[in-house]
């Protein structure tokens, strides 16, 4: 949900902005997703199969949810950070 905040509510980065594409955002919130639900019902299992395989599979479904996360985060930064009043100025803007 944070993720579909940001897109939203942040700007939008300029055009020809290379580190953005809407294409490989969606891909990267599916694979989030799915590495999700993938670690969920593999922890659950878990509790109940003595079996240490289950919590193997949980762990790569985690590395996959922070390297996607990075990945989105790398995406949405230009959104996200901070543009600095000295930088607007720069740019002509007036306050």
């Amino acid at each position: 949900m944070i993720i579909g905040v940001a897109t939203w509510f942040f700007p939008r980065s300029k055009k020809g902005y290379k580190y953005y594409n809407p294409k490989f955002i969606w891909a990267l919130y599916w694979v989030l997703a799915t590495a999700t639900i993938g670690r969920f019902f593999t922890e659950v299992l878990a509790g109940y199969q003595v079996d240490g395989t289950l919590l193997v599979m949980a762990f790569w479904a985690s590395v996959l949810q922070m390297v996607s996360l990075g990945f989105i985060f790398l995406q949405l930064w230009d959104r996200v950070r901070s543009k600095g009043s000295n930088i607007r100025e720069q740019l002509g803007e007036s306050f």
